[in-house]
């Protein structure tokens, strides 16, 4: 822009000139994919005009971390760590020298702020040389002066602090004002062509049709002057105050009474026909009413079935069961006819370790299908998981019939033991094994990829004779503790040496009654190959039949589903749940001197109609006499010695068939139903429903462990279904953390419940003696009238044949009274009369005919 006039501001002096460049500037070459990372394409982000783009110093650390060796800028890791700003400075270099200066290569790079200056100077001084108008001879005269152009700035700026400024110049040039006055524009027309004639034609939308597109005029660019300002943003500030009205407080009363009409007012009521008119309408939408009401609860909580409150800090999803893992094995079948996927039977955590869970196979056939495969040989399985791999188990043991209840040794994580379904026992040993699923994991067996993808098939050690076994399913298996080992012959727990380096023994228990004890102290391998023993007979240590006598000739069996060993470990009795829904107390120790089969049954409870499915002695209060036991419709909750259950859930809908005491919670029980869901009981929320229920999955559940570590800060659990697949949920915070006086709420609420049994079992035996007094006092009544009516009778006869003697005929003869039956109903006519008034007066009311009349219009 070119104007006459001096009055523009002066110009810039001009630089001192440039010397060598510093250490910090650094030619590099960098091809295009390190453009395209970087955003310094040719074109599009640096050209020749705009040499200059600022690269973020966070992009070059990642991109070295990223591509390490291949990286250009790898070199220069040190030198971009110590740059102490964010954005590093890059200036492309067109071949033809980087502002006017060779460094052969495509871009330069400044690693320090010294750099980064020098370069932005040379910028400068190519720009300003760019901008210089060429002279020519003869014609400096002509020119009119032209308003120097400041040079363009390429610096940085960065607040500095506040100066206090007072001079008005200064002001003034932050000011814009106008240099000139505004040009003014007149545009006139002549006033006859105004209104004049006109005439239309019709033309086609393509004729005479002239695009004019937009295109840059640098006639018409304008220059603006550039202000350094500062905006701050206040927000408004007003002073405002509010008071509430008080009132005064006074001290009131109300007292109503029902409002009576008189007798007159309501006798004229009675007979007024606008009334009777208005019942003889209003009576059958009354009476649809009270029928209604007979079908529809009409006090139902309609609130009832919201969302509650949530009892902790959180949202609804953090009081829910959450699933971690789950686990389903495709090749489960054995391939022998199967027409249904297998279960899960049996879940045990592997000792010491969460992160690793087993869980038993076994045929979910209807009994049809089982008789015709009986005789067959098929195979079962137990599978160990790891929560690693969700796909493949880690391995998998094969068993000659379905397993359903084994157990890790406490002590020794490479050794199970199983019970099966023909009634034997078999024994495992994974240490090899597990050694092979650990090359295979690794992929280094053998140095073949078909080792690695194969999962180790693992065979027991050890089966049992079928003769020394049971002879039904093994139902539940348990470790004896340590310390005490069971002597035969007559089952007696001793003190041991070989018990207290560890435990050898466990306990067995079937549906035909027996209670089995196993030893494998038999597996202790001999240093000598020479004293090593061949292979012997495996049959237990001891054995005895639970049976008691029921009242009749025999004794009945009794068929033992779970089992609970004592907690004293020189004690030798269990509480078992049988397969009648009995909690039974039984003691397997065989007195000296006693022959035959022996009543080992102590004591006896029928608390459920269908097979008990679990039994658990409460894991956290000091009451080891407390047990928890699952029917088929509900579950309860017994302490010994008391011959009601204190707590008797109501009947629930769907079968049971899990169960199980929160390892952490003192009054929290979970409950597994055969809809797929978990019911959760917090006996201190409610009892008379369940506070929760978690669907898991949409099989039945058929199993339901706990990992064993007592840990608040986490709770993992458990549960199979019917379709073979193992859920591993994670428990929330507020189930698995208890209360702070929780213990003693537990204890307090335990208590009541036994002084409530123990009322009731009182008010029964009074109830009891009061109905054998009334039941005694009836006796004598009827007696004593039998004897009178035997009076009565005997001088009837006694009169008839004195007056048959005097001559007066038999018929003359006035028969004896006789007492009505003490059964019979007498009517009394008075007050039938008055009842048949009341009921003609109540239908009169109603405006309702009675039975055989009609309304009168």
């Amino acid at each position: 822009e070119k104007r006459g006039g001096g009055g523009g501001p002066p110009a810039a002096p001009t630089p001192e000139p440039l010397g060598d460049p510093p250490e910090g500037v650094k030619p590099l070459f960098i091809p295009k994919t390190t453009k395209e990372l970087y955003k310094i394409m040719e074109g599009e982000h640096v050209s020749e005009e705009k040499p200059d783009v600022m690269v973020s110093k966070a992009t070059i650390l990642e991109d070295i971390q990223f591509r390490g060796a291949i990286s250009e800028m790898k070199d220069f890791k040190t030198h971009v760590q110590a740059y102490p700003e964010d954005e590093l400075l890059f200036v492309f270099d067109d071949g033809e020298g980087c502002a006017g200066r060779v460094f052969g290569e495509n871009f330069v790079v400044c690693f320090t702020l010294e750099a980064k200056d020098w370069m932005l100077r040379l910028l400068e001084e190519k720009e300003r040389k760019k901008n210089e108008p060429e002279k020519v001879e003869g014609e400096e005269g002509e020119e009119e002066e032209e308003i120097p152009i400041p040079p363009l700035r390429r610096d940085i700026f960065y607040p500095q602090e506040y100066t206090q400024v007072n001079d008005e110049e200064v002001f003034k040039h932050l000011t814009v004002t106008e240099s000139r006055p505004k040009i003014k524009f007149s545009f006139s027309r002549k006033r006859g062509e105004f209104e004049g004639d006109f005439k239309f034609s019709d033309r086609d939308a393509q004729d005479w049709c002239t695009d004019f597109r937009s295109y840059r005029d640098q006639n018409f660019e304008l220059r603006r002057m550039e202000l350094e300002k500062g905006v701050q943003a206040v927000p408004p500030t007003n002073e405002s105050r509010s008071q509430t009205t008080w009132f005064r407080k006074q001290n009131r009363a109300i007292e109503y009474s029902s409002l009576e009409l008189e007798e007159e007012k309501a006798k004229e009521v009675e007979t007024d026909e606008e009334f009777a008119k208005f019942m003889q309408s209003t009576a059958p939408k009354v009476i649809d009413a009270l029928k209604q009401n007979e079908t529809i609860d009409v006090f139902f909580d309609e609130f009832s079935n919201l969302a509650e409150d949530d009892a902790t800090v959180g949202g609804k999803g953090e009081q829910e069961l959450q699933e971690c893992y789950s686990f389903t094995y495709m090749h489960g079948g054995d391939g022998q006819g199967d027409k249904e996927k297998p279960c899960i039977g049996c879940i045990d955590w592997f000792p010491g370790k969460k992160d690793v869970v087993a869980v038993s196979l076994v045929s979910s056939a209807k009994l049809d299908d089982r008789l015709e495969e009986d005789g067959k040989i098929k195979k079962s399985y137990i599978l160990i998981w790891n929560f690693a791999d969700q796909i493949n188990p880690e391995l998998v043991l094969e068993a000659p019939a379905d397993v359903h209840s084994f157990k890790f040794h406490p002590e020794n994580e490479d050794m199970i033991v199983a019970g099966l379904a023909n009634g034997q026992v078999i024994v495992y040993e994974l240490k090899e094994a597990r050694l092979e699923a650990i090359a295979r994991k690794k992929g280094k067996k053998d140095g073949s990829s078909q080792a690695a993808a194969e999962v180790p098939t693992v065979k027991h050690v050890k089966m049992s004779t079928i003769e020394g076994s049971h002879k039904k399913d093994v139902t539940d298996l348990q470790w004896l503790p340590k310390d005490t080992c069971v002597k035969a012959p007559y089952g007696k727990r001793v003190d041991s040496e070989d018990a207290k380096k560890g435990t050898k023994q466990f306990i067995t228990t079937s549906f035909d009654g027996q209670v089995m004890i196993w030893d494998l102290h038999y597996m202790k391998k001999e240093k000598d190959p020479r004293k090593e023993k061949p292979d012997l007979v495996w049959v237990p240590i001891y054995k005895c039949q639970l049976s008691f006598n029921d009242g009749t000739a025999g004794k009945r069996e009794t068929g033992v589903t779970r089992f609970v060993l004592p907690e004293d470990v020189y004690k030798t009795s269990m509480f078992c749940v049988s397969d009648m829904g009995e909690l039974v107390k039984a003691d397997w120790i065989r007195r000296e001197g006693e022959e035959g089969e022996s009543n080992n049954i102590v004591d006896c409870n029928p608390l459920h109609i269908n097979p008990c499915i679990a039994v658990q002695r409460t894991p956290l209060l000091p009451m080891p006499d407390l047990y928890l036991t699952v029917g088929d419709g509900s579950f309860c909750i017994y302490k010994e010695g008391i011959a009601e259950p204190l707590f008797r859930s109501r009947h629930s809908l769907v079968p049971l068939t899990a169960g199980l005491w929160s390892p952490t919670r003192h009054g929290v029980v979970f409950v597994a139903k055969a809809d797929g869901s978990i019911d959760i009981w917090d006996l201190l929320d409610r009892s008379h429903e369940p506070s929760m229920t978690i669907n898991v999955s949409s099989f039945p559940l058929t199993s339901l462990s706990f990992w064993n570590v007592k840990s608040t800060s986490q709770q993992l659990v458990a549960v199979g279904d019917s379709n073979g697949t193992l859920f591993v949920l994670d428990v929330p915070r507020n189930l698995r953390r208890p209360l702070g006086a929780e213990e003693s709420i537990v204890k307090t609420y335990v208590d009541r419940e036994i002084s409530r049994v123990d009322y009731c079992r009182d008010r029964m035996d009074v109830e009891r003696g009061e109905a054998a007094e009334l039941a005694k006092e009836q006796a004598e009544r009827e007696a004593k009238e039998a004897e009178e009516a035997a009076k009565a009778q005997a001088a009837a006869e006694q009169q008839a044949a004195q007056q048959q003697a005097s001559g007066v005929p038999a018929s003359a003869a006035v028969p004896p009274p006789t007492a009505p039956p003490a059964d019979e109903f007498v009517i009394d006519e008075k007050e039938e009369a008055q009842y048949k008034e009341l009921e003609k007066n109540f239908w009169m009311e109603l405006g309702l005919p009675m039975e055989g009349q009609e309304v009168e219009a």
